[in-house]
């Protein structure tokens, strides 16, 4: 099969998105919380907002072979994804409320996907 799916962080967990692709053969991706990450510890949200906006975070885990992002934007994000990460990275147009334009922040390809 060659689906994709895609769904919110009230269905999202590291358990789903494994058994999605090797049971079903479906890929899968979407936004996870913080407490579902099974053990995956990420850079913290002070230190991300130091980094500013476009810093990025991910783990792989290998058992399960689903790999787990935090980006930071304007608040963290949390991802998982059993097909995409990080790379390839692009920039994109988003808008900073304090000098009221829009301001180039990189992204990751989980979360242009």
């Amino acid at each position: 099969m060659n689906f994709k799916l895609f769904f919110d962080n009230f269905y999202t967990g590291i358990d789903l998105i494994h058994k999605l692709r090797v049971e079903y053969g479906i890929e899968s991706c979407g936004t996870i919380h913080s407490n579902r990450m099974r053990g995956a510890v990420l850079d913290t949200d002070a230190n991300m907002k130091k980094k500013g906006r476009g810093s990025v975070d991910f783990r792989f885990e290998r058992h399960s072979e689903v790999s787990v992002v935090k980006w930071y934007d304007n608040k963290p994000v949390h991802l998982a994804s059993s097909y995409c990460a990080v790379t390839p990275t692009d920039k994109c147009q988003r808008w900073d409320g304090t000098t009221r334009k829009y301001v180039e922040v990189d992204r990751p390809r989980i979360v242009r996907d």
